[in-house]
């Protein structure tokens, strides 16, 4: 899950909540020049997923530039994250 606010991922083991993570997210080939993304993220929450071998992160973006905005909103538009 992704919005321009905020990041859900899924993890093999917990992360600490509270704590800020600088994460690379890799782009499809139909987003434009860039390969990937670089944010600082901080972790809001943490819980197991419904596959029990997996754990649930969200996290809210932090100082997300205005170029890294745009492709965020092209994710979610050609991917189908806004339904």
């Amino acid at each position: 899950n992704i919005t321009p606010q905020g990041i859900m991922i899924m993890s093999e083991h917990p992360l600490p909540v509270g704590k800020q993570f600088n994460l690379q997210l890799l782009l499809p080939s139909t987003t434009g020049e860039k390969e990937y993304l670089q944010f600082d993220a901080l972790s809001k929450w943490c819980k197991q997923s419904i596959n029990t071998d997996f754990y649930d992160i969200g996290f809210e973006l932090l100082n997300v530039s205005v170029s890294d905005f745009d492709a965020i909103q092209n994710i979610i538009y050609e991917l189908g994250f806004n339904d």
